[in-house]
């Protein structure tokens, strides 16, 4: 949702940044490589009870995926082999900061708690993984409010916010499910439309080669 109202703003805020790190050398690989380093950081401060610290490192971590397509954009390297680099290191990133969490939750709150987190790290994949194998079958996978922006900066208000750690995962939890759920009746659903629309195609290609060949010979009587 985030990335879909605020796109064009986004764009026109962070192309020029993504052609002032151009020039200082930093290309879109090189930062996004940096991120998944960042965020190890990030995870790792999580895990040693530093909340806020962590939560702050993975802000770095997250503007650093930010830029990455600016950077791309202006350097015009933009390729399907960045693209591929890019998703491997979101899933990569996502998954160490809530691999963190969880053993942040297993060391300084509750068993209850790093539950919470588990299901929220396990809705995510599930909407992620959804909208990549819709993508590659051919149909429109992103529906959904809780999708990867909105994933993170759920996670950073419960590491900043004083108090609002589970509420948020909490939420998280059950936003994420939510959205799981409804990605996969809503890609389900357009999927038996397209097969449908597929088979109507071929009925109605078959239906007309008799009468075309009924056609022919009648000119040939004739």
């Amino acid at each position: 949702m985030i990335d879909l109202k605020f796109r064009e703003g986004i764009a026109r805020a962070t192309d020029p940044i993504g052609r002032g790190l151009v020039r200082a050398g930093l290309t879109a690989n090189r930062l996004t490589v940096l991120g998944v380093l960042v965020g190890v950081v990030a995870a790792w401060q999580v895990t040693e009870g530093h909340l806020l610290t962590g939560g702050l490192i993975a802000a770095a971590a997250c503007l650093t995926d930010l830029f990455d397509g600016p950077a791309a954009k202006a350097a015009g390297t933009v390729s399907k082999r960045g693209n591929y680099l890019d998703s491997i290191a979101d899933r990569v990133s996502e998954s160490i900061m809530y691999a963190g969490t969880v053993v942040y939750c297993m060391n300084f709150r509750t068993a209850r708690l790093a539950y919470v987190v588990l299901l929220s790290y396990i809705a995510a994949q599930i909407i992620s993984y959804t909208r990549a194998k819709a993508d590659a079958l051919g149909v429109d996978g992103k529906v959904g409010f809780m999708e990867r922006a909105e994933r993170q900066l759920t996670m950073g208000i419960a590491a900043v916010v004083p108090h609002a750690f589970a509420p948020a995962f909490v939420f998280l939890a059950v936003a994420s499910s939510l959205t799981a759920l409804q990605r996969m009746v809503v890609v389900w659903q357009r999927l038996s439309r397209a097969e449908g629309l597929q088979r109507a195609g071929r009925w109605r290609s078959h239906e007309s080669r008799p009468r075309a060949a009924r056609g022919r010979r009648r000119l040939v009587r004739r």
